[in-house]
């Protein structure tokens, strides 16, 4: 049997390119089975449940617990956990998602069956910096893992600043095959560009923070368009004290929701004008970062605006053609007159095709080659 496992210690429900992949994957007829080693997270987002009985949801533990003694013990379930399954399936190829996961498969791969093909790839960048202050855990698992890279069959990051960091920490270790993965999402996300009218309705979803992200600048920036704009949130993930803030600002044209199951995120997104990313670039993960939900309000019709600071973002920057990519000066936002941002006069429409179904295919063709 050709057997696949796949090593993700975050809850699949909270990782959307998670569930895209396993999606395009539950379509593959080369793998008789494919077993998911991850977590169920504590948050009231509903079971992520595979598209074929092909894919295999172990849940191993619970993420998210503030609870030391807890946390250690899901840690323990869960390595543990991750360590008999590999037994039990003795699976040909691994793919691992980020340090936390890595332990599991790094064991399997040096002491019990070296000639399992690894696959690795990074949600995220994490700066020699960060591992060092990090969990001792993580710092451990990662020194162990630099063992693994030369072996890799595929390695990927999401976009190629990201990779370029993460080369210049691990010298002089070698990658092999280094990979650029993005996170895009279906092909059944394109909706048309719609033409925009006043009120301008504007979309976020996603985590929120008052102290990460411009949330309160750009909620002012809002109310201070005395109706002709429109503003709402869907977010599972916020910070305590966002609802607070919300309500003593007071701005009838904001409007903070709960967050949207993935799958029906796409019919929601297009009925906007506008979606807005808020992240204000405090460390190089987002400095660097191209957010999931450019590609997902650009696939569905919506403007993009996102901070000037999101450095990596900037190279998809075209105020060009339609659905627009602007970076806007966030700290600033006075200065951004809403008639100018909406002006579409003499723009043709392009959308760009950033669809999963594609950019996994190079990841596919290595998984299922012979």
């Amino acid at each position: 049997m050709k057997r696949l496992v796949i090593i993700h210690f975050g809850p699949a429900e909270w990782y959307p390119p998670l569930q895209n992949m396993l999606n395009v994957l539950a379509g593959e007829s080369y793998f008789d089975q494919v077993t998911v080693l991850t977590t169920q997270g504590r948050s009231n987002l509903p079971l992520y449940v595979p598209p074929a009985g092909n894919i295999v949801m172990k849940r191993l533990g619970t993420s998210g617990s503030k609870n030391t003694l807890l946390r250690f013990i899901n840690y323990f379930w869960f390595y543990s956990g991750c360590l008999f399954w590999l037994l039990i399936k003795s699976p040909g190829q691994i793919l691992y998602f980020e340090t936390l996961s890595s332990w599991p498969a790094y064991l399997y791969k040096q002491f019990i069956a070296k000639s399992t093909r690894m696959f690795i790839h990074y949600h995220e960048y994490t700066t020699p910096e960060e591992y060092r202050t990090a969990m001792k855990l993580v710092n451990y698992f990662h020194k162990l893992e630099l063992r693994l890279y030369p072996k890799a069959i595929w390695l990927s990051h999401t976009n190629a600043d990201r990779m370029r960091f993460f080369l210049q920490d691990i010298a002089p270790v070698k990658i092999k095959h280094p990979h650029i993965l993005p996170n895009y999402p279906p092909q059944s996300w394109l909706a048309p560009v719609r033409p925009v009218h006043l009120p301008l309705k504007i979309v976020y979803v996603g985590a929120l923070s008052l102290d990460t992200m411009f949330t309160k600048e750009f909620a002012q920036w809002v109310k201070n368009q005395n109706g002709q704009a429109v503003w709402d949130i869907y977010s599972y993930n916020r910070s305590p004290d966002v609802a607070g803030y919300f309500n003593e600002l007071d701005a009838p044209t904001i409007f903070l929701k709960e967050g949207l199951p993935y799958e029906k995120l796409s019919s929601v997104l297009a009925q906007y004008d506008v979606g807005v990313i808020l992240y204000k670039g405090v460390i190089t993960n987002h400095i660097y970062s191209i957010p999931n939900k450019l590609y997902e309000y650009h696939t569905c019709g919506l403007d993009v605006w996102f901070p000037k600071t999101l450095l990596s973002s900037r190279l998809l920057e075209d105020s060009t053609a339609l659905p627009k990519i602007v970076s806007i000066d966030f700290e600033n936002l006075a200065e951004n007159n809403l008639v100018n941002l909406c002006q579409r006069q003499g723009l043709k429409i392009r959308q760009d095709h950033y669809f999963c179904e594609e950019v996994l295919q190079p990841l596919i063709h290595k998984l299922t080659e012979t």
